[in-house]
């Protein structure tokens, strides 16, 4: 369990950032002597903020983020946009923070200061980490580490040995500024302070919430604040009017230090903006491509940025992208308009989390059982949205557009995409299996596997086949019924009528998630339909110990996915489920909820085994949770056999562009040791769960 300090110690160490290296000489040419103000507004928006996300990180332990909690609160849609915003935010900081590496290297390497030298660098830096990101290289994990020391060691140098050198008529105030000009300084500010929800993720594994959640981030923020007002105070005290000058604007902090340190203090002070800054493009230049990665694959963007590369198995399409549009945007905006325009997004974003708060209040929605709640819960989040739009209120109207457009766009690729009740159930096209192609149909021989069950999931919208009348009060009682022997009994003899009435499925919800359940055939979708709490207890309370930290979850033997739902409704879409499943039947019923819902599944149809090819899948339709690979005597005959595309476990991960697995749920009725046995000797131990 994490304490007060842990919290704290992630929350200061994720927030401080390259911003606080330039933004003084900014916050400076804005508001002279009264730029602590503007720091002070950024503090309490960013505490208030940060106790919205906390509470509703606590209902999602280690996982979701913001668009978990926005999808959840307001659905689908909101979550969709949420996660557009957060990487055009993202990408937009990358731009900025790739001017300021280019601007610190210019002032230690003249030579690269010029306009063409400096578009030459940043498109050979951007260029040189997406190759290394294609060739799957961890490099931002390895650079983490040094720029965290590099970042905040310096920092707290410069304020130690310059203080003695502050000239207290530098910091004298004269008129106060107005709120216009403190708004405007506050939204560009709030660029220093972006973060912290990273590390709130994790406030459903805090030791005791209600105390330490709110402590920690008291504690955080006066630190991130102390930190930044003292070195706003020490840079404006030594240069007063000059550190907004323009030949001190691109390296105030460097020039500052050349006062107290002479060049090798200034050296120093550029050699950290240099290592944090590449820290943050390393780390942001690894995860961001991931998210039009993501977007391909369920349909949202063109499906080329879904391709996988076959020897490194990285999103190489997604990745070159990502770089050519930071490198645009670094080579052609300015720092300030960059940073203007990601804080507008990510603001939306945060404007979306307090208002949600409210709302999973009312759901009791996520997974924790006790989930924090912030003191003077209330007020908090209206108080933190109404900041939220005073900031806003100071943007640009670039950034208004930009973030405007953006919007339209990702709204008109939602609306096209709804047409599609399957487009991240596609068939995926993996590696080292014969007569794989792009847009195949069913493999051959399957008898009826675009039969009456996948035209009705396909042809009738959820709720058409929802309960009525008696039907509807027995499943509601049969799932009220108490969690024992007697209960258990019950629901078998109650639910009777429901399950041999008409051979047609139901719409029902289950963990909050909109399902179509068939009746009988099935077991899995039996217990579903009408003692989901009940379903697997033991195995699920041994993957709720498991599963709270966990970002991939494998789902093998999926059937009609009751784990990967189960999963996705703990964990949220941040959490990357791979549901497989090689009867053609069961999972057209997996992609029709799967696209039902939005959910973040990514559904793979295919068998596995210890070698690529294609197999007979023995099925029985009275019993489809018994489909095999093998023909076994003594169990139930099956009545049918489809043929089905088999691939092996590393094959597959390369397929989804899975680099690791967190959790594994695995029930392939009786391959499960030629399956493990296969990956475990061939796969590299990194993608061992």
């Amino acid at each position: 369990m994490i304490g007060v300090r842990g919290l704290a110690a992630a929350i200061f160490n994720i927030t401080v950032g390259a911003a606080i290296f330039v933004l003084p000489a900014h916050v400076a040419g804005n508001l002279g002597a009264a730029a602590p103000l503007a720091y002070l507004v950024c503090a309490v928006a960013t505490a208030l903020v940060a106790l919205c996300i906390a509470e509703a990180g606590s209902r999602f332990p280690r996982s979701g983020g913001p668009y978990a909690y926005v999808e959840t609160a307001f659905g689908p849609y909101a979550g969709y946009l949420c996660g557009v915003l957060l990487w055009l935010g993202i990408t937009l900081a990358m731009g900025a923070v790739a001017t300021v590496l280019a601007d610190a290297v210019g002032e230690l390497l003249p030579g690269v200061g010029g306009q063409l030298p400096r578009a030459l660098f940043l498109v050979v830096i951007i260029a040189s980490l997406a190759v290394v990101n294609i060739r799957g290289a961890a490099l931002g994990s390895r650079v983490s580490g040094i720029a965290t020391v590099a970042k905040v060691v310096p920092l707290i140098a410069f304020v130690a040995l310059g203080l003695s050198h502050v000239r207290a008529e530098n910091l004298a105030l004269g008129s106060f500024p107005s709120l216009a000009r403190l708004g405007e300084s506050g939204l560009l500010l709030m660029f220093a302070f972006f973060g912290m929800e990273s590390a709130l993720q994790v406030s459903g594994e805090v030791r005791d919430a209600a105390r330490a959640v709110p402590r920690a981030i008291a504690l955080a923020v006066t630190g991130v604040g102390v930190l930044y007002i003292a070195v706003q105070l020490v840079a404006q005290g030594i240069l007063g009017s000059a550190l907004a000058a323009p030949e001190t604007a691109k390296a105030p902090l460097a020039a500052a230090a050349v006062q107290f340190a002479g060049p090798t203090g200034s050296t120093l002070i550029l050699i950290a903006m240099i290592v944090s800054t590449f820290g943050f493009m390393t780390a942001t230049m690894l995860s961001t491509p991931r998210t039009l990665f993501a977007l391909a694959v369920d349909g949202y963007l063109p499906q080329p940025l879904a391709a996988v590369h076959r020897a490194h198995h990285t999103p190489y399409v997604a990745i070159a992208i990502q770089g050519v549009i930071v490198c645009a945007i670094a080579i052609t905006g300015t720092y300030v308009k960059l940073a203007i325009m990601a804080n507008v997004a990510i603001l939306f974003v945060y404007l979306a989390c307090c208002l949600g708060v409210w709302r999973l209040r009312r759901l009791d929605a996520g997974a924790a059982d006790k989930p924090f709640v912030m003191p003077a819960g209330r007020v908090v989040p209206w108080i933190a949205a109404g900041l939220i739009v005073v900031l806003l209120a100071r943007a640009t109207a670039q950034a208004w557009l930009l973030t405007g457009g953006v919007m339209a766009a990702a709204s008109l690729a939602f609306l096209a995409r709804r047409g599609s009740l399957q487009p991240s159930g596609r068939r995926l096209e993996y590696p080292g299996t014969p007569g794989a192609r792009r847009g195949a149909g069913p493999p051959g021989g399957v008898a009826g596997a675009q039969g009456s069950g996948q035209m009705t999931e396909a042809g009738e919208p959820w709720g058409k086949h929802a309960p009525r009348g008696v039907e509807r009060w027995l499943i509601a009682f049969c799932r009220r019924l108490p969690r024992n022997w007697l209960g258990a009994r019950l629901a078998v003899f109650l639910r009777h009528p429901v399950k041999y009435g008409p051979d047609t499925p139901l719409d029902v919800e289950v963990w909050g998630l909109r399902l179509r359940l068939h009746r009988r055939g099935n077991y899995s979708e039996t217990a579903l339909l009408f003692r989901p709490e009940s379903f697997d207890p033991a195995e699920r309370d041994v993957l709720k110990s498991r599963i709270a930290s966990a970002t991939v979850f494998l789902d093998l033997g999926a059937n009609a996915g009751a784990y990967s739902f189960w999963a996705y409704n703990r964990l949220g879409p941040a959490c990357r489920i791979v549901a497989v499943e090689p009867d053609p039947e069961l999972y057209a019923r997996l992609a029709f909820n799967i696209a039902t819902n939005r959910a973040s599944i990514t559904p793979v149809r295919a068998a596995l085994g210890d070698h690529p090819g294609r197999l007979p899948l023995f099925i029985n339709p009275e019993r489809r949770g018994q489909n095999s690979l093998l023909a076994r005597p003594g169990a139930s005959q099956p009545a049918e056999s489809v043929v089905v595309d088999v691939m092996t476990l590393p094959d597959l991960l390369a397929a989804v562009a899975v680099d690791h697995v967190d959790v594994m749920k695995i029930d392939l009725e009786g391959m499960e040791y030629p399956v493990l046995h296969h990956f475990f000797q061939t796969a590299g131990r990194r993608l061992w769960p």
